[in-house]
């Protein structure tokens, strides 16, 4: 404003390097920390935490979870692979034995492009966040986050 009022010719603070801010938060849950919270998981928010402990990076899946479809499913032993590709880059984790035996327990749709992950009155998740925040509240981890679960996937991965 000031070089549109003609009171300055050059911006004077152009040359300023302002400082970094570092507003990154890293919450990793520990093994007693992810056994408590499963613990106070209802049983369709449960196989949900689940597959976000055990498949949260792969792209496509942060917020699409619940609203991954049957048809995305790998058979058993196979790769569960991105709905979505960002950046050109196709990512795949190995479906281990608790996230096949979870996503088998699942009451899902019927049809093929249905929902993977259903409420208690089988209707699709519209959103889990407040079921999720109760669970984290009754486990006592108020400082944890649904995003959280990425963090602690890709840590144990290897992936941070």
């Amino acid at each position: 404003m000031v070089i549109t009022w003609g009171k300055a010719t050059d911006n004077p603070v152009k040359k300023v390097r302002f400082a970094r801010e570092n507003n990154g938060r890293m919450r990793i849950l520990t093994p007693e920390e992810e056994a408590k919270l499963l613990a106070h998981c209802g049983p369709q928010l449960r196989p949900l935490v689940i597959t976000a402990l055990l498949a949260y990076w792969v792209s496509g899946f942060r917020a699409a979870l619940a609203d991954l479809r049957r048809r995305r499913l790998p058979p058993s032993g196979n790769d569960l692979r991105a709905a979505y590709i960002k950046n050109s880059e196709s990512r795949s984790v190995p479906m281990n034995e608790v996230l096949t035996a979870t996503l088998q327990t699942v009451r899902m749709s019927t049809s093929a492009d249905g929902p993977v992950f259903r409420t208690r009155t089988d209707e699709p998740y519209r959103s889990f966040c407040t079921a999720f925040i109760h669970a984290v509240h009754q486990a006592t981890r108020a400082d944890f986050t649904f995003h959280d679960l990425r963090h602690t996937f890709a840590r144990r991965f290897g992936w941070s």
